[in-house]
């Protein structure tokens, strides 16, 4: 039903859409992406590639980098506001050391935080992972799980929307990496507002049976239509061969059976 939705809502077809699946499916799992959001976002993506198969690869190096790993792409997220602090959390790892960190800054968290590691012999590799275990992307929640695709495609779009179009580029490559700029771009372009276009698009399409029957209803009338200009054909040609019937019958069959008659008589 989805794919079939997604095909009518798009201007790709079923087969294409589902080699896109393939490509992106797996990964969308883990991700914490729902099958209807990962389908709605191949719908609306795949026209801007060359196939649904392009798309779900794009969209797969998408979903394996919501979580910036790299300096450049950590930096990137947090210029961006893609990323935050996670205060509550830093605060509650200092309370558990004895550091009241109350009335401390982001800024004195983090210092506070560095000072910690130092103290529990920590390297810098060690002290950079800890730390970074407190910068959250805002693209999962507080317990972890992913908002949503139309959540997610908000956020991107409203961290982007004052940046240049070379800006956005940039910044998206730098996050996402070459191969998921395209995704990254149509979704941010398209915002929570385009994912609910595609939404009521798949809802209008109805399910796989439905739209079953509408092409086999329109069949039926094909059918139907060629079946009446058959018998009108027929009306037709015989109208315009009655007359030459008749006189053939009159003129040439009946005499002729007459005589046949008359001489087999005769004999």
């Amino acid at each position: 039903d989805r794919l079939a939705q997604a095909a009518n809502a798009s201007t790709v077809d079923v087969d294409d859409l589902a080699l896109g699946m393939a490509n992106v499916g797996g990964v969308a799992k883990v991700a914490g992406v729902s099958f209807d959001d990962t389908v709605k976002t191949m719908a609306l993506i795949s026209p801007g590639f060359s196939s649904a198969a392009d798309a779900g690869t794009s969209y797969k190096t998408f979903l394996n980098n919501l979580v910036p790993t790299t300096k450049k792409a950590k930096e990137m997220s947090q210029e961006l506001g893609l990323t935050y602090f996670d205060t509550a959390k830093a605060s509650e790892t200092l309370k558990a050391a004895g550091i009241d960190a109350s009335k401390m800054t982001e800024g004195q968290m983090v210092g506070a935080l560095d000072k910690m590691s130092k103290k529990l012999g920590f390297t810098k590799k060690e002290t950079e992972a800890f730390i970074g275990s407190f910068e959250k992307s805002k693209f999962y929640d507080a317990a972890g799980n992913f908002i949503g695709m139309s959540d997610a495609a908000q956020v991107l779009n409203d961290a982007t929307k004052d940046l240049t179009v070379e800006q956005k580029a940039l910044a998206l490559e730098t996050i996402f990496g070459a191969d998921a700029q395209r995704a990254a771009a149509a979704i941010a372009e398209a915002g929570a507002g385009g994912f609910d276009k595609v939404t009521g698009a798949m809802s209008r399409a109805g399910t796989a049976a439905e739209q079953a029957a509408a092409k086999n209803q329109g069949f039926k009338f094909a059918q139907e239509q060629l079946s009446g200009s058959i018998e009108t054909l027929q009306i037709i040609i015989g109208g315009m061969l009655l007359p030459i019937l008749t006189q053939l019958f009159n003129d040439y069959l009946t005499p002729g059976v007459n005589t046949v008659m008359a001489f087999a008589e005769a004999l």
